[in-house]
Formats: C-alpha cells, structure tokens, sequence
C-alpha cells in the first residue's frame, strides 16, 4: 500500500524527515518496503508564471516563442510547444536548474535557433495526474474566464477548477498553488492488520509510535440521516426503500451489512488537484470527482465503497444474492468476466450490475452526465470475497481488503467521510433516509491484562501508566483496577487481532520500542544427548542388524495359553504375570514375562508364507508380577530366534550351515564381547522349553541374566517349524548395568606372546565352560587368553569322562617370557583346575 507522506503528515506530524518517517514504522512493526517520490524531486525551480504573450517560432510551425512573468524585472523567453498556450494564462513554470520528475534537469537550451529559458509544464509533465490537453493552465487574467485566444487562433484550455487568478503571483513558489507531490510510502500490511489498509489509520500508528499529536477523524461530527425502517420482503429477506430506491438484502450470511445513502444534484467533473494529486500518489488514477470521492474514502479509512448512477439502475432496486449459475457480468473496465454458482452479486431488475466485494458493473457506473448517486459501503464475508477473487482473477484494491474480513461498524465511518466530500466536491444534497441492512455490530470485546505480564514476557519492567497511555494511544479502552489489572476494550477494527493477553503485550513492546527489550543471551539448552546407556542399546541393536537379523516389534500384551505352549510349569517364574483388568481381548489378557512367543509366532507365519530361513530379534520390555510393590518390574528384554540357513546357498557354500544351539551360543558371545561384559554359560540349569541337551543359562557374575540353546523339538513342531531352532532370551537392562565405564586404551603389546596346550581329563558332566573358567582363576597374572581347541572320548579316556585340550597364552608387558616362566605358569593353572573341577592332566 502507497501512502502518500503529504496526506499521512497532514493528521499526524512528529516533524521526522522521509528517512527518519521509515525508521520509526518499521521499528513499530508497520513495514516499510520502499519510498517513491511521486512528483518533482524538489518544489525548488518550479513558480507560478504569468504568459504575457505568444508568437509563433519563426522556423517551426508546431512551436510558439512565450513571453513569460516569473517574478524578475524582466520576462523570460521560453519555447513551448503545447497547442493551447496563449497570453493571459496563468501557468506552472520549470525555471533552468529545476530537476522534473524523473531526474531530467531543465537547462537553458535554443530551440530551432530560439533561445528558451525554461519549460512550461502539462499535468502529466508533473505527474498531478490531473486532465489537460497541452500545458497545465492554472487560471486566467479577469475579463477572458473561459480562456483567451492564443497565437494560433484556437481556444485555450479552460481553468483548472479551484483555482483563484487573484490568489496567483507571478514567481511564487509552485506548491504553495497547487500540490506537488512527494515521498510515497510503500508500507506491507500484514493480513492480521486491515486497519493499516486506511491511511487515518497508519497516522494513528504514527502517532502511537512517536506521541506526535493526531488529528481529529475528518468524519468526526458528520451526521448521517437516520436509517430507514427494516422489512421483510415476498422472499423473507430483509429490504428497505428510499428515494425510489429498493434494496433487499437476499444473501444475509455473506453480506453483513449494506449501507446506501442517496445523494441528488450531483455534478460530475473533474477532482480539485490536492484530491487528484493525492490519488495518484497512492497509486490511483483519478477518473472524476464522485469516482475519485469513492477511491479517495477508500484509502483513507480503509473502507471500500462504491456509488451506483441512480437513474441507470434499472427498476429502481438492488438486491443481493448469490448467483444460482455461471452468469456473465461486464465490469467497470469494460471486461465481460463469467462468475461461478454462489458468487455474491448486487443486481437489478435487469441482470447484475456488480461484482460484490470486488468490481462494480459497466451498466450502472458514473459518467458525465449523472445526477443521482447512491453510495453503498458494505461488509461482506472475507473468505466468500477471497474466493471469488481467485476463481475470476480479478484482484482489486476492494477485494484485497474485504477478503480479510473487515469490522461493519466501518461502514459509517466511510459513508460520514463520503457524505462530507460529495457534498462538498459535487455540489450535491443528501435526500431520502439511510438504508442500513444486516449486523449493526457486536458489543466490543474486553481483556484482563495484568500489568505484571510485561516484566513477564519483556524481561524489563514497563510501568502501569506507560501500558495505558501506549494502549490508549492506538483507541483501545483501558480501565485499571488499582489491582494491577487492567481492562482493556478493544475496538471493532482490531477485534480479529487483539484476542488474547499476550497480543496486548505485543502491543505494549513495538509501541515502547524493541529497543528498549533488554539484550541478555539465550537460555542455555545443551544439546541433547544418548546416554551411555542408550548408546549401548542401539550399538546393541546395530550388531544384530548388523549380523543379518530383522527387528520385530510384538505386542506388550500375552496369555496364558502362549506360556502352555512352551511347556512352563506353574512354578516357573515366567508365570508370574502382571494381569489386565479391562483387556482388549482374552487373548491380550496379561502383560508378557518373555519375548520368545511372539517370536515363535512371527516365524509360524513366515514360515506358513515359504519362508524357512529366519533370524529374528525383538528389543523390548517384559513385565514380571512383585508382589512388595504396588508396580511391576519391567526388564528391557532381548530375544533372538534362529532357524533354517544361516546364509544365502551359493556356488561356494551350496549347503550353508543350519542355527540351532551353536548358532544362538555363538551370539551370545558376540553380544558379551560388544558389551565388553564376561558371560558364562550353565548347562547345569536348562529353561523348561530349551532342548535338554541343547540348553543352558548365561551367567553374568555368578547371576543368571538368560537362556541360550535350541528350542525343544516338540514346542517347534508345535509352532510348524521343521527346522532346529536357536533360542536367546537375555535380560538387556542386566547386561546394560554391568558394562564397565569408558574403555580405556591399551597399548599394543611389544613383547612376543607364549602359548602352551594343556591336556585335561574331567568328569564328562562338566561344562567346558567350567573347565576354562577356572583356568582363568589360576592366579597367574601372565595367562592372556584361554580356549578349548579339542574334546576327546574313547580309548585311553575312562567312561564318563572326557579329554579337553586347552590353548594358554601367557605374555609379560615388560619382557620376553622364557619357556621356563611360562611352563611353570602353566603348572599353576593344572594346580587349579585339580583342585576346582577334578582335573587330572592327560598324558
């Protein structure tokens, strides 16, 4: 929106320059895009110059040689072209050194050989936006008021309208006759803020902003004839009449209120210049003096209104309605435009006459010869208005302001302002009473705002009185409790901005200056980040992905018969479940102790589906009854099955191998080594549907944290599941909380490493694990790695019991060991395995 800085200073004035002007909107939160200059640069070079007399140039048939008073004791020369100069004019000079619009500077030049001093000037010349054919005439001498004769024999243009010849002197400064120009504003108002669409309005953010003092509405203390009584048409749409003029209101919803008052007498011509000048530096072209009064109303309260020529509207009423179907409608710019079904249209008894909200119609618009005007301003529904907008592709400076939904209390205030100029511009005499249909408006909406908000919210304390003069300073209503508390009434152009506290306070901070808002650094948020633990689980999760295994998500929720299933005793702990009250179903009537049912189901029903090669795991929370505490305890649980092929069948390997116990102990420990936690296994304990001799528990510091081994075979036949299957269950929260801290670095090792085999015979019921376990233990600080490379039976080993060879590897960080230190460490760790596990060394 252009706001011209003339017509903005002229209500409000904090005597700031362009520059300063800019600053202080922006920094108050009204944007400013950019400043144009609508007219010469600078008034200096431009006065009132009197032509005395004109002869025709000598060598050019189309030029005229002009005597010209500017004031000095003798008459300037200047060369003109413009066929309606003559003597006796009054006429807007350029003196040499005056810089036009567009930065032409005027200098002194010949003409065909003619010597010209300057520059007579058009309307158009001046961008004054006024019409006139050749130079601009300002007025005449008296005795010749139609204009004198000039040179060429032919009529000068008559007068501009409003201009006084006695007021006029030859030499004084051009804008103290007639308007200029100057900077424009180009403000962009934000959809929030319609109000700013009317300059008034952005004097009022002026003022709010710099405390300049505002001038009084225009409109205020018009008076508006009374609005004639409301009634109900054949249609039971609300209509009225005056003047001869019918209006019904048939499309109450979209329009919320239509005005009209009708005027008589009018005479149509062309605006006074300060009028015109300002139209076109908002950017409007000036048209005539009724057409201009609506655009100039426009602007200036933010209120679009539109006048209808009374005695080309046919039948003598309007009604509005939405269309029933796509009808075709001839707007102002002589455009024929095809509407949908449902737009609002303004028609009379011949057909549309307007486009609601957006254009009026060709058929009833304002010409030269018009007599009666009925002005209508009206409210009409914002998205209805958007819409229609968009479907025909006109955009107008109505619509972009009806779309977003402005107050119908503001449709008297543009009918006040509009009564005022055409009274006062056409000569014209207000007849008949108001028509006024629809809302009359809601009673204005009330905030709470306590004053300890702006300390809140600002982070600086603005005092009780400050809030109230800044809010008052924008029209709102502040009452204060003396509680600190203050009530706020908010006016109808801000209803749809100001809903909550904390608008207010906005309010409160651009008004004061954002400037004031006290410049402290952010709150410090650190980043957030995994705890070690929640690195451990997804590193967790990475390994198995990693191994080829897919996740499965399986439901919290289980049943009994899932347990039955795997063959668990009633006194098996896994019994012990946390029961649903209100379960979705019987069958998610508990919640789960363990995460190889949905496992096994998973697998059913891949396998069902052809699919028999599957490595599964599942990550998730288990629930175990405790009866001491009111709450479960819920362990983060990690179950991994294992079936068919490990791997792809290729050329190489054509007969991969199958999971099953192997399979799943060999995960174990990949598992304990990424942990960096030292797992054992039992097979002295086997989980109820683990193969008897397939199974075992892992151990973690003497405490059972799971099960390893293949699954009975009888539960796998249970499940359709024809090959072995590898079963891990292991409590993960267990395995998570024993996992040392930082690892810490180790350097590599400078000294070569010993190794030396021992053989060992040992009751065949005794896990190797055992065996290797109290190798360990030996009490040797040289040993570095135990591992069992072979297991024999048969001639030479005694019945019940069997043979294990185990690989020592003994390193110094400090030396090479001798095969003496190493032999006699070795001697150690037999004394241990003696004593622990009955060992007796083979051979």
């Amino acid at each position: 929106m252009n706001v011209p800085q003339e017509w903005l200073l002229s209500y409000c004035d904090p005597g700031l320059d362009t520059a300063a002007l800019e600053e202080r909107l922006t920094d108050s939160g009204t944007k400013v895009e950019a400043i144009h200059q609508v007219g010469p640069p600078s008034p200096e070079g431009f006065v009132v110059g009197l032509v005395l007399e004109r002869t025709q140039h000598p060598d050019a048939d189309r030029l005229g040689v002009c005597r010209v008073d500017v004031g000095e004791p003798e008459a300037v020369q200047i060369v003109c072209g413009a066929p309606n100069v003559g003597g006796g004019q009054f006429v807007p000079v350029a003196r040499v050194g005056a810089v036009m619009p567009g930065g032409m500077k005027i200098k002194k030049a010949k003409l065909r050989g003619v010597e010209s001093n300057g520059m007579i000037c058009s309307a158009k010349e001046l961008e004054l936006g006024l019409e006139s054919d050749g130079i601009l005439v300002l007025a005449t001498i008296a005795g010749d008021p139609a204009g004198l004769q000039n040179g060429s024999g032919q009529k000068a243009t008559k007068p501009l309208a409003g201009v006084d010849a006695a007021t006029l002197t030859p030499g004084a400064p051009l804008a103290a006759a007639l308007p200029l120009g100057g900077p424009a504003i180009e403000l962009e108002v934000t959809p929030n803020r319609p109000d700013c669409l009317g300059i008034y309005e952005v004097a009022r953010e002026l003022h709010a902003a710099t405390g300049a003092a505002l001038a009084p509405a225009p409109w205020t203390g018009v008076q508006l004839p009374a609005a004639v009584p409301t009634e109900t048409g054949p249609n039971g749409a609300p209509t009225a009449v005056t003047e001869g003029l019918r209006v019904t209101l048939s499309e109450s919803v979209r329009c919320e209120r239509f005005t009209t008052v009708v005027f008589d007498n009018v005479k149509v011509g062309p605006s006074p210049p300060w009028l015109a000048q300002r139209l076109v530096a908002a950017g409007e072209r000036p048209i005539n003096n009724v057409v201009d009064i609506t655009n100039y109303v426009m602007l200036e309260t933010g209120q679009p209104i539109h006048a209808f020529d009374l005695d080309r509207v046919a039948g003598g009423s309007l009604d509005v309605h939405s269309a029933a179907a796509a009808t075709k409608v001839t707007t102002l710019d002589d455009q024929e435009h095809e509407v949908p079904a449902g737009t609002i249209l303004i028609s009379d008894a011949e057909g549309p006459t307007s486009i609601a909200g957006i254009m009026g119609g060709a058929r009833s618009e304002i010409l030269e010869g018009t007599t009666r005007v009925a002005i209508e301003a009206a409210t009409w529904h914002g998205p209805s208005i958007h819409a229609t907008s968009w479907a025909t592709a006109i955009r107008t400076q109505a619509s972009s302001r009806f779309e977003k939904s402005l107050p119908v209390e503001q449709t008297l205030d543009a009918q006040r302002r509009a009564l005022q100029l055409m009274v006062e511009l056409t000569g014209a005499v207000q007849t008949g009473e108001m028509i006024d249909l629809g809302s009359r408006g809601i009673s204005a909406p009330a905030l709470q705002l306590p004053t300890s908000l702006a300390k809140r919210f600002l982070g600086y304390d603005v005092p009780e009185a400050r809030q109230i003069e800044l809010l008052r300073a924008i029209d709102l209503g502040v009452e204060s409790s003396g509680t600190g508390v203050l009530t706020v009434t908010i006016p109808p152009r801000r209803r749809n901005d100001l809903t909550r506290p904390i608008d207010l306070i906005e309010e409160i901070s651009r008004l004061d200056g954002l400037a004031n808002v006290p410049a402290t650094l952010p709150a410090g948020r650190p980043a957030g980040r995994l705890t070690a633990r929640q690195r451990a689980d997804r590193a967790l999760q990475d390994l198995l992905v990693g191994r080829g295994l897919l996740e499965v998500v399986g439901w919290s929720f289980g049943n009994t018969d899932q347990l039955d299933r795997l063959g668990l005793p009633a006194s098996d702990p896994l019994r012990d479940a946390v029961h649903v009250r209100n379960p979705m179903s019987s069958e998610l009537g508990q919640m789960r102790t363990t995460v190889v049912p949905s496992l096994l189901e998973v697998a059913q029903r891949n396998t069902a589906r052809g699919f028999r090669d599957l490595q599964l795991f599942e990550l998730g929370t288990t629930y175990h009854a405790a009866p001491e505490s009111q709450l479960p305890n819920e362990r983060r649980t990690l179950g991994v099955l294992l079936t068919g092929s490990l791997t792809v069948p290729t050329w190489l390997d054509p007969a991969p191998a199958k999971a099953g116990a192997s399979s799943a102990l060999e995960m174990v420990r990949a598992i304990g080594a990424l942990l960096r936690v030292p797992l054992s296994i039992d097979q002295s304990v086997v989980a109820a549907h683990l193969h008897p001799g397939r199974g075992a528990q892992v151990v973690l510091g003497g405490r059972p944290v799971g099960i390893v081994g293949e699954l009975h075979p009888r539960i796998a036949a249970a499940y359709d599941l024809a090959n072995a299957v590898g079963i891990v269950e292991l409590d993960a929260g267990a395995l998570l909380d024993a996992m040392p801290g930082r690892p810490q670095y180790q350097p590599f090792a400078t000294f070569p490493p010993v190794s030396q085999d021992l053989a060992v015979v040992v009751d065949a019921e005794i896990p190797a694990q055992r065996v290797v376990d109290a190798a360990r233990s030996g009490g040797t600080a040289l040993l570095r790695d135990v591992s069992v490379f072979d297991v024999y039976t048969g001639p030479g080993v005694d019945d019940g019991k069997r043979s294990l060879a185990l690989r020592l590897t003994f390193r110094a960080e400090d030396r090479t060991l001798t095969e003496e230190e190493a032999t006699k460490a070795r001697g150690k760790i037999l004394a241990a395995l003696e004593q622990q596990v009955g060992a007796v060394a083979r051979g």
